[in-house]
């Protein structure tokens, strides 16, 4: 189980009690619980709940107020590099990776990153 708590979404949104225990399972498999991105979560849970369902249960986390919701540009390698953006239309065409190299940033390197509200 992961050190956040997702007992809001399974008390006031009892549909998607199964999809916040399977996101509790994975929360707490990860290295940071405390911020992730929804294409991870996409990843990794597909399987195991459908889109809708992780849909769902994101949107709850903002609904809620448990997360709050912004874009950042993913390099190369992966990472999650610059600042952080309030929608996608604000990032900008191109990034520097950590090593200082600038990229093109189409929509593939962006990501939809959710941080739990301390």
């Amino acid at each position: 189980m992961s050190l956040k708590s997702l007992l809001p979404i399974r008390e006031q949104r009892p549909e998607l009690r199964e999809a916040a225990d399977q996101l509790d399972h994975w929360l707490g498999s990860q290295r940071r619980q405390d911020i992730f991105t929804s294409r991870r979560v996409v990843r990794d849970l597909s399987d195991v709940l459908s889109h809708q369902e992780i849909f769902d249960t994101l949107q709850a986390l903002r609904e809620l107020g448990l997360v709050r919701v912004y874009y950042r540009v993913i390099d190369q390698q992966g990472g999650l590099v610059g600042k952080c953006y309030g929608t996608p239309d604000e990032i900008p065409h191109e990034a520097s990776d950590a090593y200082g190299d600038v990229f093109e940033v189409d929509r593939t390197r962006i990501a939809q990153v959710f941080e739990f509200i301390k």
